[in-house]
């Protein structure tokens, strides 16, 4: 068998390199990686750090193709404010589908991840292949719906930048054989809207364990506050807001919230004002490979999305010997015992996350028992994991 894959994420280079185990893989189109030592040498230490988490574990030198205009394209637009960052990431992806369609050659698989394969799908499907859509986040409609009714409740201006790419997907849906899902919580949400079950396959992401394992912890699991961690975009999706209504409700002696991750400029102004609240610690965005640093830190992890199929974050932290508290309305569901390895709360349930804070600061033991057990489960969601259920799942498909 002959696969073609069409990736700007840069998590699915785990993905080709499973199809290349196999022989399998015969062309990997991706986006920008650190191949190249004179640009990683001019860039600005933050953006070297960001590509080197981007680097290639080994491939075939000679079946990978680069895409670089797509994403220069895209930061140069938003750089210079000449569109808005929707509309700046839906050129990046209608640049790279066309620049990996001239690329699209004889295949039996064409395997592309969702919003930047319409082109290239259509090319490969005249020339017979089965075609594979991987998509990374519930459906549409329903995000925008948990998106709607979250913005309502806290009283945001809901623009649904879905719609923007909405069609275009829904599209690529249609064309494809068959649909790749991170979790049965995303699958859900496919069958909900009319897609076929025996069409969409779920393969749960990974952790690399070279980058996210457990770090040496003082004494303050046992002497000192609790240390709370939120690593995401700070945004309504991911229950920021929640979040800290949630840790001010708590209020536990001497803990700390620290937020980390890029700022959604919906909620920039009540960032700037957490900023300046005693026990909260906003870092902003950092590249992947510093994350350790802040699960090395922390007591337990904290995201209660009101949407999302299957976070990397959860994993990591989860690797790294963190107990995690997450909601029902993700594929992260599906990761963590209740009970055992954190907890699992519904969206927007401010008080079921402030009781869980309060419950693991006045009981250390139960924290290092989840502790243990959220390092055990996480062992289960390897990459390496993740590329065994991907070959299986090929491999029910071609049989």
């Amino acid at each position: 068998m002959k696969a073609i894959l069409s990736s700007n994420v840069p998590h699915y280079h785990y993905a080709a390199r499973a199809l290349a185990d196999e022989r399998w893989l015969c062309r990997y189109i991706c986006g920008v990686v650190p191949r190249f030592d004179p640009l990683d040498r001019v860039l600005p230490p933050f953006w070297r750090r960001k590509l080197e988490g981007r680097r290639l574990p080994q491939l075939p030198g000679a079946k990978v193709t680069s895409l670089v205009v797509p994403e220069l394209a895209q930061k140069a637009a938003s750089h210079l404010h000449a569109m808005s960052p929707e509309r700046s990431v839906r050129l990046q992806n209608e640049l790279f589908d066309r620049l990996a369609a001239a690329r699209v050659g004889a295949c039996d698989a064409f395997h592309f991840v969702s919003s930047i394969g319409l082109v290239s799908a259509r090319r490969a499907k005249r020339r017979g292949a089965v075609v594979i859509c991987d998509e990374r986040a519930e459906h549409p409609a329903a995000q925008r719906r948990a998106l709607a009714a979250e913005y309502d409740a806290l009283g945001l201006p809901f623009k649904p930048h879905v719609a923007i790419w909405e069609d275009r997907v829904s599209r690529e849906y249609e064309l494809s054989d068959h649909l790749f899902v991170g979790s049965a919580y995303s699958k859900e949400t496919y069958v909900e809207a009319g897609l076929p079950t025996d069409r969409i396959w779920v393969v749960p992401y990974g952790f690399e364990p070279t980058i996210f394992a457990p770090a040496a912890h003082a004494q303050v699991d046992v002497d000192g506050g609790l240390r709370v961690l939120f690593c995401g975009q700070l945004t309504p999706r991911k229950g920021i807001h929640r979040l800290v209504a949630a840790f001010e409700r708590a209020a536990p002696p001497k803990a700390t919230l620290r937020l980390v991750g890029p700022v959604d400029p919906v909620v920039a102004h009540d960032v700037r004002r957490w900023a300046e609240v005693p026990g909260i610690e906003v870092i902003g965005e950092v590249p992947k490979l510093e994350l350790p640093v802040h699960y090395g830190w922390a007591s337990v992890f904290v995201l209660p999305a009101v949407a999302d199929a299957q976070p990397l974050a959860c994993l990591e932290a989860m690797a790294s010997g963190l107990p995690a508290i997450v909601t029902t309305a993700m594929g992260s569901r599906e990761i963590v015992r209740d009970g055992i390895d954190g907890f699992v709360v519904a969206p927007s349930d401010e008080e079921a996350i402030a009781e869980r804070l309060t419950r693991l600061d006045a009981d250390r033991d139960l924290l290092s028992a989840q502790r243990q057990s959220a390092l055990q489960r996480a062992a289960e969601f390897t990459w390496e994991a993740y590329e065994r259920r991907f070959v299986s799942t090929y491999r029910q498909i071609f049989s």
